[in-house]
C-alpha cells in the first residue's frame, strides 16, 4: 500500500476501506468497481519525456531470420519501450498485462503491432489494474546492425521499491507462466506419472563449468519455482508429491511441510502417528499463495503465514519451496523419530525417508537431474545453433552456452556467451516438462512447444496431457528450439552424440 499511496492518493484510500470492509481477499484480487475504466492503449509519442527509469532491456543480436524475445516485467499502470533514434529497423510488438495473482491468462493490450524507435517511444497504457501489474513484452524482429537495445521503463518505478523487496526478480517471470483458469481439485488416490515422486535430486554444473555464487543460487531459486509451478499443475498428485528438493547437499521443503514440521503436530507423530498423519496431509492441501514479495527472513516469513495459508477465490496457488536449513531443529527432532513407530502412515513415512534418508526411497519414488551447459554447443541432440536445450535422457539436461546466454535474475550475471539472450525459467520449466514425461505439444500456448518462439505458459491443454499421462518414464531425448521446425530435421554433428554416461547421475 506505501507503493499505491505515494502514485495515486485517491485510489490508496478506496481500496484501504474495500480491505478493511471485505476482508483479505480484496486485498488478492481488486474488485472491478474500484478499478479505473480506461480502455488498455498503446501508442507512439515522439515528444514522451523520458526519464531514468529502465527496469529491463532488450538486446537485439544482427539475425537474417527474425527472433522473438520475449519479456516479463511487473510494472504500475504504465510501460514504455525506448530504442535508439539511430535504430531504423522495424519490429513486430505484442504487449499483454495482468495482476500478478491471477492465474488466468493475460489481457492484450496491443499487438502485433510494428513499431521503429526512431519513431518515438510506444507507450502502454493499462490502468484496468492496480500497480504491480504483470507485463509480458514481445518484441519481433531481425536487426541488419549489432548494438541495437529496447529499453522497458516504468515511469512509477521507484528504486526504494526494489531495496525493499517490492520488485521481486523471479515473483513475474513464474506469475506470467500461469494462464488460462486453473482450477484446484482434490489429489485422487490414484498416481499419475511423475506424481508418484516424492524427492527429486539435481546435480549442477561443476569444474570448468561451475557457477558463481549468485548464478547457483539463482539457479536453486529457478529450480524450485519450475517444481512449484508443475506441482501446482498437476490436479491430481498425491499430497507427498515432489515434498523435498535436493540441490548438490541442500534439501528444500514444500513450505506447508515445513510449517507443520515447526508446529507443535509434529510431535505427536510419536505418539499417535494416525492424527500427525492428517494433519500433514491437511497442512499440504491447504496450499500458500505466491508471496506479493520475497521474505528477507525467515521470520518475515512465517509472519506472513496466515496471509499465506488463506484462500483467495480465482487464484491458483503456487507454493513455494523454503530451504531445510530454515527448520533445522524441527527436521532434526522429525528425523529422530523411529521409522517403525509411523510404518503404517504412507505419507509420514514417504516424507521422512525423503528428508531423513533419501536413499532408501524407492527407485520410482525420487527421480534425478541434472543440469550441464555446453559451451561448445554440441548436445546430445546435436550442435545445431537452433538448439537452445537438450533433454538428452530420463536424467541429463544440456543448455547450449554457445549460441544463447541464460537470464538468472535481475543482479545475476548471465550464463553463456552466445548472441541471444532469453530466460532460464522459461527453458526450465519446459526441460522439467520433459522430466514429468510430456512430448512437445504444438498447439494453443503451451510451454511445450517445440520451440521458443512458440511456447508462453502451462495452458489447459498442457494441463490435460499431463493428467492424461500414465507413464513414470520421462520423455526420450527432446531439442528445444529457438525457431518453430515442425517436420524438418535437426541435423546431426560428429560432437553431439558424445558419451552421456559420463555424468555420475546416468546409468
Amino acid at each position: 500500500m506505501r507503493y499505491w499511496a505515494r502514485n495515486s492518493p485517491a485510489l490508496s484510500a478506496v481500496l484501504l476501506v474495500c480491505v478493511a470492509a471485505a476482508g483479505p481477499a480484496v486485498g488478492q484480487l481488486i474488485p472491478s468497481s474500484v478499478i479505473p475504466k480506461s480502455k488498455p492503449s498503446c501508442a507512439v509519442s515522439p515528444t514522451e519525456l523520458r526519464t531514468p527509469s529502465a527496469i529491463d532491456e532488450i538486446v537485439l543480436p544482427t539475425a537474417k531470420r527474425a527472433i522473438t524475445h520475449l519479456r516479463v516485467v511487473q510494472a504500475g499502470a504504465e510501460i514504455l519501450l525506448a530504442g535508439s533514434p539511430m535504430d531504423k529497423n522495424t519490429y513486430e510488438v505484442t504487449i499483454r498485462s495482468k495482476f500478478e495473482r491471477a492465474s488466468s491468462d493475460s489481457s492484450p493490450i496491443c499487438g502485433p503491432i510494428s513499431w521503429s524507435p526512431r519513431a518515438g517511444v510506444l507507450v502502454a497504457k493499462d490502468d484496468r489494474l492496480p500497480p504491480r501489474s504483470v507485463w509480458q513484452i514481445e518484441l519481433v524482429g531481425a536487426p541488419r546492425a549489432a548494438g541495437n537495445r529496447v529499453a522497458i521503463e516504468d515511469p512509477s518505478f521507484d528504486p526504494s521499491d526494489a531495496a525493499a523487496g517490492l520488485w521481486p526478480p523471479l515473483a513475474p517471470a513464474i506469475s506470467a507462466l500461469f494462464c488460462e483458469n486453473w482450477v484446484g481439485k482434490p489429489p485422487p488416490k490414484r498416481k499419475v506419472g511423475f506424481a508418484g515422486r516424492v524427492a527429486l535430486e539435481v546435480s549442477l554444473p561443476s569444474g570448468d563449468q561451475d557457477l558463481d555464487s549468485l548464478q547457483r543460487n539463482a539457479v536453486k531459486d529457478l529450480i524450485t519455482g519450475a517444481a512449484a509451478l508443475w506441482v501446482a499443475a498437476c490436479r491430481e498428485c498425491p499430497p507427498d508429491h515432489l515434498a523435498v528438493i535436493w540441490i548438490g547437499n541442500e534439501a528444500f521443503v514444500r513450505s506447508s511441510i515445513g510449517f507443520w514440521l515447526d508446529s507443535s503436530e509434529a510431535a505427536i507423530a510419536v505418539s499417535n502417528a494416525k492424527h500427525a498423519e492428517e494433519t500433514l496431509v491437511s497442512s499440504i492441501q491447504n496450499r500458500q499463495y505466491f508471496p506479493d514479495a520475497r521474505p528477507k527472513s525467515f521470520e518475515e516469513l512465517l509472519q506472513r503465514r496466515p496471509s499465506l495459508n488463506s484462500n483467495v477465490e480465482g487464484v491458483k496457488s503456487l507454493e513455494p519451496y523454503v530451504s531445510a536449513k530454515s527448520f533445522d531443529k524441527a527436521i532434526k527432532t522429525f528425523c529422530a523419530i523411529d521409522p517403525a513407530r509411523i510404518a503404517d502412515s504412507a505419507v509420514l513415512t514417504s516424507i521422512h525417508k525423503a528428508l531423513c534418508r533419501p536413499n532408501l526411497l524407492p527407485r520410482e519414488r525420487r527421480a534425478r537431474i541434472a543440469i550441464e551447459f555446453r559451451p561448445n554447443g554440441a548436445t546430445y541432440c546435436g550442435s545445431d545453433p537452433e538448439i537452445i536445450a537438450c533433454r538428452a535422457d530420463s536424467t541429463l539436461t544440456e543448455f547450449n552456452t554457445r549460441d544463447f546466454r541464460f537470464r538468472m535474475g535481475k543482479g545475476v550475471s548471465n550464463v553463456g556467451m552466445g548472441p541471444v539472450e532469453i530466460d532460464f525459467v522459461r527453458v526450465l520449466v519446459h526441460e522439467m516438462g520433459h522430466w514429468i514425461g510430456l512430448r512437445h505439444l504444438d498447439g494453443g500456448k503451451s510451454i511445450m512447444a517445440s520451440s521458443a518462439e512458440r511456447a508462453r505458459c502451462i495452458d489447459e491443454n498442457t494441463i490435460g496431457q499431463l493428467l492424461r499421462n500414465r507413464s513414470t518414464t520421462p520423455a526420450g531425448s527432446e531439442s528445444f528450439l529457438l525457431h518453430d521446425r515442425r517436420g524438418k530435421r535437426i541435423r546431426a554433428s560428429s560432437g553431439a552424440n558424445r558419451s552421456k554416461r559420463s555424468h555420475p547421475y546416468v546409468r
